[in-house]
């Protein structure tokens, strides 16, 4: 048969041209002639297809393959196949349709590939109907719809994570919480741990197939503040394969800060009161062997007495302080309150205060500095003689301080309490300034550690952190 016998009766034999069975494909196979676009042979799969004859289909021009609405963007798509791409969608993100004999549209993938033969170039097409396809993605996509209205109605922040880390999903309780919105932490790795090294710890656990089951850790909000978490997680997995991570990460602040108050008011009770107490009723009892002594008795009641009125109002204090918003706080340049610092250091005899690293501009809250002062103030009382270092530091969204110093800074009770906010009968702070500040520092989104010399640690050093709250003078 010539080319000429071909073009006229618009079919060209497969065997001759292809040198491929194309009814051996289980797929529908439709060849076109690259130079006119008609259809030049035809697979019984595609005649099933298109609920027709292939020999119907011969002679039909590919764009009468698909409704004829929308014809230009057939076109770019028939483009893309050509490109190599497999092809499934529309520019717009519709689905790609074929007509069939009777008018029905069926979604289809279609994969071309483009044949040079000794006869002329042709396009082989493979159509794979993806209805199937299309009802799981909708599916999908109503699932998806329905978890993200679920996880946005949930009130402890929750975020879900991609193979790689990164968020894909962050919920409104998160944004709540730690500042941070949709929009700024998507496709980002999760913004919140302190120490990477610990987020890829978890991560490696999780992606293993393990889970979070109350896991405690200090997440930093975007305003630089320090929020104690537990955070529970667990794997997701897609046809049998690790896909990713669903967890949340529970804010409990107030439970630990709750405790930590009941823990201070406890001692106060147990201890303080009670041996002030027993000084009360020891001079009670002498006042009442030595009438000649009333007077000394009676000045040494009212001095306990007095001692319990001050602890009272102490604690009373301290409730009064972690209870008001860390929202409105004033702030304070760091450079006036360095000099403040250094001022109350100078009131001290036998003690002097080297400041390093001035930083750049950025400013504390006021609260915090004054719990800082305090803090300050215990060390000058506890040390004998000795020179401090205030070593400041400043990060993007908050403030290191730390004092250092050749002897102990503090009491062994306040060092115990400042690093596991506890005290014990044996081990507890003679009144209740380090423990109030300690807490104050702590509700502003703070914390206070401190490290006692030891022979790989020269120094005792005592660390404060602080948000920065530039915007708030």
């Amino acid at each position: 048969m010539s080319q000429d016998e071909t073009e006229s009766d618009g079919h060209f034999p497969s065997e001759l041209s292809l040198n491929i069975d194309i009814d051996s494909i289980p797929d529908a196979v439709l060849v076109a002639s690259s130079d006119t676009g008609q259809i030049v042979e035809a697979n019984t799969t595609a005649g099933e297809l298109f609920n027709c004859s292939p020999a119907d289909l011969v002679g039909r021009h590919q764009q009468e393959l698909h409704p004829p609405e929308d014809m230009a963007a057939y076109t770019e798509a028939f483009q893309r196949a050509i490109d190599g791409d497999r092809v499934n969608r529309l520019q717009n993100g519709q689905p790609l349709y074929i007509e069939t004999a009777d008018g029905q549209h069926i979604p289809v993938e279609i994969n071309v590939q483009r044949l040079n033969t000794p006869t002329g170039v042709f396009i082989l097409g493979v159509f794979r109907e993806v209805t199937a396809q299309l009802e799981r993605e909708r599916r999908l996509e109503a699932s998806t719809s329905r978890l993200e209205t679920l996880l946005d109605a949930l009130p402890v922040p929750v975020a879900v994570l991609d193979t790689d880390a990164t968020v894909e999903g962050w919920n409104q309780a998160a944004e709540t919480t730690f500042g941070y919105d949709f929009d700024t932490v998507q496709g980002k790795s999760y913004p919140l741990f302190i120490e990477d090294d610990e987020f890829d710890r978890l991560f490696e656990r999780i992606f293993d197939g393990g889970i979070l089951d109350g896991y405690k850790t200090t997440h930093r909000a975007q305003d630089g503040s320090r929020i104690p978490v537990e955070l529970y997680a667990m794997p997701v997995y897609q046809n049998g394969t690790f896909s990713g991570i669903i967890g949340t990460a529970i804010e409990i602040s107030n439970r630990l800060e709750r405790a930590q108050q009941l823990n201070v008011l406890h001692r106060v009770l147990r201890h303080n009161l009670r041996n002030e107490l027993n000084i009360i009723s020891g001079w009670a009892e002498h006042l009442a062997d030595s009438p000649s002594e009333h007077q000394t008795a009676i000045d040494k009641i009212q001095g306990a007495t007095d001692r319990l009125l001050s602890l009272s109002e102490e604690a009373n204090h301290i409730r009064t302080n972690l209870t008001n918003s860390s929202k409105q706080l004033d702030s304070i340049p760091i450079t006036q309150a360095l000099s403040q610092l250094s001022d109350q250091v100078t009131d001290r005899e036998m003690v002097t205060m080297s400041v390093n690293d001035v930083p750049d501009s950025c400013a504390i809250s006021r609260r915090g500095l004054w719990a800082v002062s305090q803090l300050l103030d215990s060390v000058l009382t506890h040390i004998e003689e000795s020179t401090v270092e205030l070593a400041i530091e400043t990060h993007e969204q908050h403030v290191t301080l730390e004092l250092v110093a050749s002897e102990s800074l503090l009491p062994v009770g306040a060092r115990r309490f400042i690093n596991t906010g506890e005290e014990t009968g044996l081990e507890h702070s003679d009144d209740l300034v380090v423990p109030k500040s300690d807490l104050i520092i702590e509700s502003i989104g703070g914390d206070v550690t401190i490290v006692a010399a030891d022979e790989a640690t020269p120094s005792n050093t005592l660390t404060v952190e602080l948000p920065r709250i530039d915007d708030r003078s």
